[in-house]
């Protein structure tokens, strides 16, 4: 399928400005109350054990704008300045090697027309506030109308097997900033959080919903322990394995795709973390799908290259928080 979208209309949204301290940026499409509340506001307290990957914060402006001052390689990139301010949230991503585990790893990614850079940062959990996450139909009227059937279709899709889709990715920014994120190659990438058993018919409905899409359809299977499954990858596995990702770890599991099957999948073994850590030092940034091995390559020796490939998440594909150790 191509990856191009012709009929995608051109986002209505001007980046000229910026936000730069100011409240009179484009107002979010998903009407949810954003703006930071201090602890004696009564905010939500954040379990920071039990953050998991794709969860939204917001974070304190004050706090922000600290971070930014000691981040100059931040300097003077458009509307970062009032982003907090803004009541914008950040995306829990998967550790970086060697960051500091005590603190929240986190991301955002600039519009397409300020170069789709992804900026990771590190904060404290009390500096954070949780953040609602729009679901599928929420986020809907961000979307261009050539979408708009296939997303009913997802919606539908999912209240048959009692799951309820939200987006990540580009529609996720758009719908929460009203910022021009979607462009005509857009993917639709969603989250499927599963609260038990996936449902045995869910996968081969929405590999034929895909294949009639006007867009790419991408994202994950979310299981009840947090952890994410590529659904293609799922789909395609039959008996064998697919990787489970986790904020702070990668495993193999068989792919168990029987609704018999007490935890949805059968747990196999994880993968090393110091493989994941120094097959990702050697500078790998290919975020796709598992996939087979090539010729002459053990299937474990792949397994390990792709781990690391994924240390930064395909969804977010944030930059290391730390200057020195961007990556080209």
């Amino acid at each position: 399928m191509s990856n191009s979208h012709p009929h995608l209309e051109e986002p209505q949204r001007s980046l000229e400005g910026g936000l730069q301290g100011s409240r009179d940026g484009p107002e979010p499409s998903f009407k949810a109350t954003l703006r930071f509340a201090s602890r004696d506001e009564g905010a939500e307290q954040i379990d920071v054990l039990g953050l998991r990957r794709h969860a939204l914060v917001r974070v304190d402006p004050a706090a922000w704008a600290t971070l930014l001052a000691d981040r100059p390689d931040l300097a003077g990139v458009p509307i970062l300045a009032g982003w907090a301010e803004a009541g914008w949230p950040l995306i829990v991503r998967r550790f970086s090697p060697g960051e500091d585990r005590a603190r929240v790893p986190l991301g955002l990614p600039l519009p397409p027309a300020l170069g789709k850079r992804r900026v990771g940062v590190l904060l404290p959990v009390d500096v954070l506030a949780p953040c609602p996450a729009p679901s599928l139909a929420e986020a809907r009227t961000a979307a261009p109308l050539a979408w708009h059937s296939t997303l009913d279709a997802l919606v539908a899709l999912g209240a048959r097997h009692g799951l309820v889709p939200r987006p990540f990715g580009a529609l996720l920014w758009q719908a929460l900033t009203g910022l021009p994120y979607l462009t005509s190659t857009s993917d639709l990438d969603l989250l499927w959080p599963l609260a038990g058993l996936l449902p045995d018919t869910f996968l081969d409905a929405l590999a034929t919903l895909a294949a009639a899409a006007p867009m790419v359809i991408d994202g994950e299977i979310v299981l009840a322990d947090g952890g994410g499954v590529q659904w293609r990858e799922w789909h395609g596995a039959g008996a064998g394995s697919v990787l489970v990702k986790y904020r702070d770890r990668l495993e193999m599991r068989s792919a168990g795709l029987s609704p018999s099957l007490p935890e949805g999948l059968v747990p196999s073994n994880p993968l090393i973390p110091r493989c994941c850590e120094a097959a990702s030092k050697e500078g790998s940034r290919d975020h796709g799908d598992i996939g087979s091995p090539p010729s002459g390559l053990r299937f474990a020796e792949h397994l390990r290259m792709r781990a690391g490939m994924g240390e930064i998440e395909a969804s977010l594909l944030c930059e290391v928080a730390s200057p020195e150790r961007t990556p080209p």
